[in-house]
């Protein structure tokens, strides 16, 4: 009778099982391979440009040349130092706001993984820094035109600096879609749980992103490193004074973002 019991109660826990495996959240296997083809057409486009800026013509030779052998180490260090060091900021950050161990948020469904606050303050603060980048890119270096990557050194004067800043303009673009292609990965992986998130507190971490990325920008494309001014026609002391109230604005999404979270609580 005992030895019934035992395998029936075996089957019970075996059914039980696999009913909760079916409720487990599957992960796409085709999300990376995804993601690896679309960084390799990104990095195919950009060998293809960089070989062929003008498809032969002198223009293209004069342009290329004037890439390679215009600090080519020194501005690529640069723009990658910035988005190494806003990384290693957002996680530090994300530890220090959300506390040394991971904590969870309540969850609706009871067969649903929590969200964990340092998965979201990452997510956010990466995706407010890809909206900065983007926003810096897409306003002051095309519409109002005041400025290119390298616009300090080589002046929008000629033709060829013209294609040489946009083309450091297209490597710091680059960058930022990293950046916001990892914001939306780190949601995708959670979005089970995006229906218990507070609006707000992803906002929070979005200016604070934001904030942090273009106070970082400011500081170091601006003053530090000299690769460009945020109104480089003007003359120097207006360009100071167009970088201070750049890096002020950035300090006031950066505050704002501090303080929505820690509101929250």
């Amino acid at each position: 009778m005992d030895a019934t019991y035992s395998n029936l109660r075996k089957k019970f826990d075996g059914m039980e099982t696999n009913s909760d495996s079916l409720h487990r959240p599957m992960r796409s296997r085709k999300t990376f391979p995804t993601l690896f083809l679309l960084f390799a057409v990104i990095f195919f486009n950009s060998g293809v440009a960089l070989a062929c800026t003008v498809c032969g013509s002198s223009l293209g030779h004069a342009v290329r040349d004037e890439i390679l052998h215009t600090r080519f180490l020194f501005i690529t260090a640069s723009i990658l130092g910035l988005f190494i060091l806003f990384l290693c900021l957002v996680i530090l950050l994300s530890r220090l706001l959300t506390g040394k161990k991971d904590k969870h948020t309540p969850t609706i469904p009871d067969k649903e993984r929590p969200l964990k606050k340092r998965q979201l303050s990452i997510a956010g603060m990466l995706l407010g820094g890809a909206i900065a980048g983007f926003l810096d890119g897409v306003l002051f270096h095309q519409v109002l035109q005041t400025h290119g990557m390298v616009s300090d050194f080589l002046p929008i004067t000629t033709i060829v600096n013209v294609k040489v800043n946009m083309f450091w303009d297209g490597v710091f673009t680059f960058f930022t879609l990293v950046m916001l292609l990892a914001s939306l990965l780190i949601l995708w992986r959670v979005k089970k749980n995006l229906v218990n998130l507070a609006g707000k507190v992803l906002i929070a971490w979005i200016f604070l992103g934001f904030g942090l990325f273009n106070f970082l920008e400011g500081l170091l494309d601006h003053e530090i490193l000299a690769l460009h001014h945020v109104i480089q026609q003007a003359v120097e002391s207006e360009q100071l004074y167009a970088d201070i109230l750049f890096l002020i604005g950035a300090l006031g999404f950066l505050m704002t973002g501090i303080f929505m979270i820690r509101k929250r609580g």
